[in-house]
């Protein structure tokens, strides 16, 4: 009887508390303010996918292709606005830069347990940019956390680095079966973009999103500049093609 009593005011205690902590979360949390003019800084990690455009090449240990998408890992910042259009539906405008890059090196040794070295590689890959972006957002309130999903459109400029070495010594005493490349490209570019993503907003106004982001790509200057064995290049292009580059992101949000 005596642990029957004891179990019941325990019970009694736990709904207390958690009644008292309900009543605490809706008195500080206003969902009316979310709706409000209000400013926000973003910070975010990425991943994209940049179409290149390097010379082709075909050597003992490397094989370049002359279009090949690599992934990239980088940082974007924001700052921008909110504001309500009607009821749960509001709008955003931001301005945001982001930097992404992949750095890859490989060597291959003559056989297993030799520790003699004939090829070398080198994958250096950058991508920067900068941007003005619109979104369209519809909040669904609860009492913790809120939910608003958003579609972005936007323009934006940037460019990107492309330079891929390789070097092999060869077998032959003569170095007759040398081979080298050492390549760089140079694009600049202006894209528009178009994503849609989630917000998930605490009632501390700090918010966390996932997006996914579609960029048409409109390369106005390539440079390419460099080496494929004694053969020495050195090209501009303008106005020269357009590809497209996705990229998805997840980060965090501070609103005031």
């Amino acid at each position: 009887m005596k642990k029957i009593f004891l179990l019941w005011s325990a019970l009694t205690a736990a709904n207390s508390l958690n009644a008292e902590l309900l009543e605490f979360r809706s008195e500080d949390f206003n969902p009316a303010s979310l709706k409000d003019a209000s400013w926000q800084i973003t910070l975010g990690l990425e991943h994209l996918w940049y179409p290149t455009t390097l010379p082709a090449f075909e050597g003992t240990h490397l094989q370049v292709e002359d279009e090949e998408t690599i992934g990239l890992y980088g940082l974007s910042l924001g700052f921008g606005g909110e504001r309500r259009l009607f009821a749960d539906l509001s709008a955003t405008l931001r301005l945001s830069g982001f930097f992404a890059q992949s750095l890859k090196e490989t060597r291959g040794k003559a056989g297993k347990g030799l520790d003699v070295e004939l090829s070398r590689s080198r994958n250096d890959q950058s991508v920067y940019g900068g941007e003005a972006v619109m979104a369209l957002n519809y909040l669904f309130e609860n009492r913790i956390l809120n939910i608003q999903p958003f579609v972005e459109f936007g323009v934006g400029a940037g460019a990107s680095k492309s330079a891929r070495e390789y070097v092999f010594s060869g077998i032959m005493p003569d170095g007759s079966d040398a081979e080298r490349y050492d390549i760089r490209v140079d694009e600049e570019f202006a894209y528009a973009k178009a994503a849609i993503g989630v917000n998930f907003i605490s009632k501390q106004g700090i918010a966390s999103y996932i997006k996914v982001s579609q960029m048409a790509l409109d390369v106005s200057e390539r440079e390419t500049a460099g080496r494929i064995g004694s053969t020495e290049l050195d090209l501009v292009e303008e106005e020269v093609d357009s590809k497209d580059m996705l990229a998805a992101g997840i980060g965090m949000a501070y609103r005031f």
